[in-house]
């Protein structure tokens, strides 16, 4: 039964989130699931301006997260950094723009739960011109993408997770697919 509830509001999410008011097409919003006690996670979607003027992302809101920011990686000296982005993300007309892992993205912050895959979130999207686009979120699992282990410098922890060079945590069930940049042991 809750199968089939999963499926239908799959389905659902996929038909109400292809058109979104005017000339915008947004796609399916994918939430990364999380490790119970993570308090961040990402989100990524696909937006496309069939317009014939510039827009550009400004905001997002979610219920089941305190703080949402938009987000680039950016390499600097040969480190990958996620940094917020200033002034939101560009849709120029006539184009698309991907957010996804280890580029423009949205972060998730000051979770309250879980996010579980298969379960349906809700986001609000805001842009430049006034549009606000609720839609709906898949939460689905992903792995650590090669692209981004690779650029991050790890130093292990005592308490068995990984510290990224952006200083975040990430927990101990992943550390097999990131490779280790030193032998070190130290929790500072």
């Amino acid at each position: 039964m809750r199968t089939t509830i999963i499926r239908f509001l799959t389905l659902v999410a996929f038909a109400s989130s292809a058109a979104v008011a005017g000339m915008l097409e947004i796609g399916t919003v994918q939430l990364r699931a999380t490790a119970p006690g993570m308090g961040m996670t990402g989100g990524y979607v696909t937006i496309t301006n069939n317009g014939e003027s510039d827009e550009r992302l400004v905001a997002v809101s979610a219920g089941f997260a305190k703080r949402v920011e938009l987000h680039e990686m950016i390499h600097d000296n040969g480190v990958m950094k996620m940094r917020e982005r200033d002034g939101g993300i560009e849709i120029p007309a006539g184009e698309t723009v991907m957010l996804k892992p280890g580029g423009l993205h949205i972060m998730f912050m000051g979770l309250g739960e879980t996010m579980v895959p298969g379960e349906m979130r809700e986001i609000t999207l805001e842009f430049a011109s006034g549009l606000k686009a609720t839609v709906p979120a898949m939460v689905i699992q992903m792995r650590i993408l090669p692209a981004i282990s690779t650029s991050i410098h790890t130093t292990r922890l005592l308490n068995g997770g990984f510290r990224l060079a952006a200083g975040q945590n990430i927990p101990a069930s992943i550390p097999a697919a990131i490779p280790m940049a030193s032998s070190s042991t130290s929790a500072g």
